[in-house]
């Protein structure tokens, strides 16, 4: 759950992210792969309607993150989108069991 509040919620397998935004019904599914303990990609794979008039997906941009500090209850995070230098986006997420 991203730290703004708890209108997202991301639940992460193995292989797929789930972020679901209770606030404005988007939601998305994302593939992961780990490429090191701190460091992962995520590929777009698809958006319900609601999602996809607040965005424009393209299967081709990879968003890379870096999770940068823990916690017992909380991670926080670095994200950039791959060959893309001028954007980055920083979050903490608390962790919900």
């Amino acid at each position: 759950m991203d730290e703004d509040g708890p209108g997202s919620v991301i639940k992460r397998t193995e292989k797929y992210q789930i972020e679901k935004n209770k606030a404005n019904g988007t939601k998305i599914k994302l593939s992961v792969e780990w490429i090191d303990d701190c460091t992962y990609t995520l590929k777009f794979i698809k958006g319900n309607s609601k999602w996809k008039k607040q965005h424009y997906p393209n299967p081709d941009k990879v968003l890379i993150v870096k999770i940068v500090e823990t916690g017992s209850d909380y991670y926080a995070l670095v994200a950039k989108f791959k060959g893309v230098d001028d954007f980055s986006y920083r979050s903490k997420f608390k962790v919900l069991k």
